[in-house]
């Protein structure tokens, strides 16, 4: 399997051209990223912490939480109450970039998305 190594822009001085070598290794790794097959093993450079989650708090209590998150993908959601109890909503993907999340009673509280 090829390995791809994403290169840190922090370590490229200013006005200095990339070596050709780290130009293709970036060019391989957003083609694998743009054709559907990114497999986080054949990429250096990358720590899970480069995965994050986003915290999406209702303030007041709704019967739908409209969530846009703007994150490209349909990711996977935690619903929780103000009481931190992980709650079974119904959850509607609107589209790669939104969520609704829709409760019988009016409820407020957090979603994590990863």
């Amino acid at each position: 399997m090829t390995q791809y190594v994403i290169v840190n822009p922090g370590n490229l001085v200013d006005g200095a051209p990339m070596h050709i070598a780290d130009v293709l290794a970036n060019f391989n790794a957003i083609a694998t990223v743009v054709n559907g097959n990114l497999d986080d093993t054949n990429i250096i450079g990358i720590s899970n912490d480069a995965v994050s989650t986003l915290i999406f708090s209702q303030v007041s209590a709704l019967a739908t939480w409209t969530i846009a998150h703007n994150m490209g993908k349909y990711p996977s959601i935690e619903v929780v109450d103000t009481g931190g109890n992980v709650l079974w909503p119904d959850i509607d993907y609107v589209d790669a970039n939104t969520i609704t999340v829709s409760f019988t009673n009016p409820t407020a509280g957090k979603a994590y998305l990863n």
